[in-house]
């Protein structure tokens, strides 16, 4: 695999970095909704099973500072997308790759060819923590490029602070559990509301608690004010 850099030494003024406000519909000074997607990997960020079925099935919220880290986030991408491109001007590389298979979409930070394969490379622009959400989500997108056509050879996750490398002896690992990923994701539209898991331990500060079903159950008056004109 190819040598990556972590985030840091490259992160230093972000300037003018893009924002997807303009595509969002306006709530009030602190939310913004956005059109529910094809599920995808980048859902097992998301903690709650609840709140991942709610994004599906009726769109996502965001704040203004989770929209602003967004955009810190596409940032970086282009940031590190040009650093590659300089690096290694002769190396074929896809940058924020789309790929759907079987109602299952994914963008795919960063791909590049080595040899006869391709390696799958995730940018966060967080320092790194021992985060299985992210594994899961890299393990997802190798299975779906390897639907598709790609054959994944390595694979790598850049953070601010770190690049964690996996080569072709872990791939055989992470596919298989890529593909436990795509079943999940696969299966929870169809899910009925009462058959995930409730992680109520965070309801009171979840934005989705006015649009949850499960939530509304226990009628908690702290949850989040703006979301009414949703449910």
């Amino acid at each position: 695999m190819l040598n990556l850099v972590p985030l840091q030494a490259l992160l230093r003024n972000p300037g003018k970095v893009r924002t997807r406000e303009e595509k969002l519909i306006r709530i009030n000074d602190r939310y913004y909704y956005h059109q529910p997607n094809q599920p995808g990997p980048s859902l097992f960020n998301e903690k709650c099973e609840l709140a991942r079925l709610i994004k599906i099935r009726l769109g996502q919220l965001s704040t203004r500072k989770e929209l602003a880290e967004f955009s810190y986030g596409l940032w970086a991408h282009d940031v590190y997308y040009s650093w590659f491109q300089g690096t290694y001007p002769h190396v074929t590389v896809l940058f924020e790759h789309l790929l759907i298979y079987s109602r299952i979409s994914a963008i795919i930070d960063l791909m590049y060819m080595l040899n006869d394969g391709w390696v799958v490379v995730e940018v966060k622009s967080s320092p790194w923590r021992p985060e299985p959400s992210w594994v899961k989500q890299v393990s997802t997108y190798i299975y779906l490029a390897e639907q598709v056509g790609f054959r994944i050879i390595g694979a790598q996750i850049v953070t601010k602070d770190l690049v964690i490398n996996y080569d072709h002896m872990n791939i055989p690992f992470l596919s298989q559990s890529g593909r436990d990923g795509f079943n999940y994701l696969k299966s929870l539209p169809d899910k009925d509301w009462w058959e995930v898991r409730h992680d109520a331990g965070k309801c009171r500060t979840c934005p989705y608690a006015k649009l949850c079903p499960i939530q509304r159950n226990y009628q908690l008056k702290n949850s989040a004010p703006a979301i009414e004109a949703l449910a």
